[in-house]
């Protein structure tokens, strides 16, 4: 919530939480970017803080940008394509090995050199073609939070 987002939900061990900007607010990315940064350093904090923590918690972050509905069913969450493709890029943090994973329409508002020479193309289920993406660890994360 300091960044402007909200908790839309708890799904298991994720976290879904989302913020509301319309299509020329352009520093939503940076906010998003912030949380992200934010909340792994807590998440080192409570594997420090907590010695029966016997493993390093970490997290993966999937972030995409798009239209969704809003106060769809019963717990009023956000639905649709974005919001699936969201939850993929999570997911495919695992796989790729890298902490946060953005979709091209997260990441095309911000500079260039944060991205032209980290692209990937990944398939995703749900998606036909391969989607472009760009995958980080969060000390690239801050770095790009900590310039703005």
């Amino acid at each position: 919530m300091k960044n402007g987002g909200l908790v839309d939900k708890f799904i298991g061990d994720c976290v879904f939480a989302r913020w509301q900007a319309g299509a020329e607010d352009k520093k939503t990315i940076y906010r998003i970017l912030n949380a992200a940064v934010a909340i792994d350093n807590a998440t080192k904090n409570i594997s420090h803080d907590f010695p029966d923590v016997t493993e390093n918690i970490r997290i993966g972050v999937g972030i995409n940008t798009g239209a969704a509905s809003i106060s769809a069913g019963q717990d009023h969450s956000a639905i649709g394509d974005a919001v699936n493709l969201a939850f993929r890029l999570e997911s495919a943090t695992k796989v790729i090995g890298k902490d946060l994973v953005m979709s091209e329409c997260a990441y095309k508002d911000l500079p260039s050199t944060y991205w032209s020479t980290s692209e990937l193309h990944i398939r995703v289920k749900g998606k036909r073609d391969p989607i472009r993406i760009v995958a980080l660890n969060f000390d690239e994360v801050e770095k790009i939070v900590n310039e703005t």
